[in-house]
C-alpha cells in the first residue's frame, strides 16, 4: 500500500521548534510582501498569517495597498530592512508579470538576517558549503518531510527534480547534491520523451512546475519503489492538485505528497522556523546581529 508523506504529522519538530522559541518575536512581526492577485498565491498568504498566529506571531502584508512599481517595491524592502520591529521578510513569489524581470534583484535586497525564505542568495550560498543552517522554505520543508518518513539519506539514490527556479528547484537540487544524491534536473520546457526517461530512472521525483499533472501514469515504473514529492499546485474543476496526476500514479509508488496536505503545509512551517532561526541564533559564521545595517547602508 503506498504510503502518504503527510505535512500534519511531518512538520511536529518545526511546529515544535517554533512554538518553543516564538516569546522572542514578541514585539516582532513577519512581513510578506503580496503584489497581484495570482490565486496560489494568495492560498499561501492566508495560509502563512494562520500559522503565524496560531503561534503568537504576528504577520503583516504589504503590497495590496496600492498599484506597485519596481520602484515603490525596491523603497519598502528597504524600509522594512531597516525597520527593528521587523524580524524578517519575504516576497511572495511569482510577482505579476510587469514585475517578474525583478524578482531576482528584488529578493537580493532583503537584509540577509531578515531573508526567511533565503532568495536573497547570501544564506543560501553559507548553508551550500555548510557554514549555517537556514534552509529555503519549501526545500527545507520537503527535506524535513522525507527525514520524517524515512526518505531523507540521499546516498545511492537518483533523484530527479522537474523545475530549475530559485525559489525551489535550484536550492533543493544543492541540498540533495550535500546529502550525497545523484542528482538530475529539468524543467517544463524539457522534451516530453526526456522527461519520461529520467523519470523512470529516478528513485525519488520531485517535481514544482506549476503545470498540473505533467507527471501521469506513464512516468511511474509501476513496480512500487519510486518516491513522489509534488510541489505544485493549480486549480482543476475546482479542486487543488500538482504536477503529478495523484489518481494515475498512487497506487504504482512507493510513497507520495498528496495536493493540499503535502508540500505546502512544510514550507509553512519550515518559513516559520527559519524566521525562530534567524531571531535567536547567530547564522552567518562572521557577521553578529548588531552588524546588519552596515551591509545594507
Amino acid at each position: 500500500m503506498v504510503e502518504l508523506l503527510l505535512a500534519s504529522e511531518a512538520k511536529q519538530d518545526l511546529d515544535t521548534l517554533i512554538a518553543s522559541r516564538a516569546a522572542a518575536l514578541q514585539g516582532k512581526f513577519l512581513a510578506i510582501i503580496h503584489v497581484g492577485d495570482n490565486p496560489a498565491s494568495a492560498t499561501y498568504v492566508r495560509m502563512k498569517k494562520k500559522y503565524g498566529e496560531s503561534h503568537g506571531i504576528e504577520v503583516r502584508i504589504f503590497g495590496q495597498e496600492e498599484e506597485q512599481t519596481h520602484n515603490s517595491l525596491l523603497a519598502l524592502i528597504e524600509s522594512l530592512n531597516t525597520d527593528k520591529s521587523c524580524a524578517g521578510m519575504m516576497i511572495q513569489l511569482p510577482l505579476p508579470p510587469a514585475l517578474q524581470p525583478y524578482a531576482t534583484e528584488l529578493c537580493a535586497r532583503i537584509a540577509p538576517l531578515k531573508d526567511v525564505d533565503g532568495l536573497g542568495g547570501q544564506l543560501l550560498g553559507l548553508s551550500t558549503i555548510g557554514q549555517q543552517n537556514i534552509r529555503p522554505a519549501t526545500p527545507g520543508g520537503i527535506l524535513t518531510l522525507l527525514d520524517h518518513y524515512g526518505y531523507g539519506d540521499l546516498r545511492r539514490q537518483t533523484v530527479l527534480i522537474i523545475g530549475q527556479s530559485n525559489l525551489l528547484g535550484k536550492p533543493l537540487a544543492i541540498a540533495c547534491i550535500n546529502r550525497g544524491a545523484t542528482v538530475i534536473t529539468t524543467n517544463k520546457s524539457t522534451d516530453p520523451d526526456t522527461l519520461r526517461t529520467y523519470c523512470l530512472q529516478a528513485d525519488i521525483i520531485c517535481s514544482c512546475t506549476g503545470v498540473i499533472h505533467l507527471i501521469g501514469a506513464d512516468h511511474i515504473r509501476h513496480d512500487g519503489s519510486q518516491v513522489i514529492i509534488d510541489a505544485g499546485y493549480g486549480h482543476l474543476d475546482g479542486k487543488a492538485v500538482g504536477d503529478v496526476d495523484f489518481e494515475a500514479v498512487e497506487s504504482h509508488v512507493r510513497a507520495i505528497t498528496p495536493v493540499p496536505g503535502g508540500v505546502g503545509p512544510m514550507t509553512v512551517a519550515q518559513l516559520f522556523a527559519n524566521l525562530i532561526i534567524l531571531a535567536t541564533e547567530d547564522v552567518h559564521p562572521t557577521q553578529r546581529r548588531s552588524d546588519v545595517a552596515p551591509w545594507f547602508a
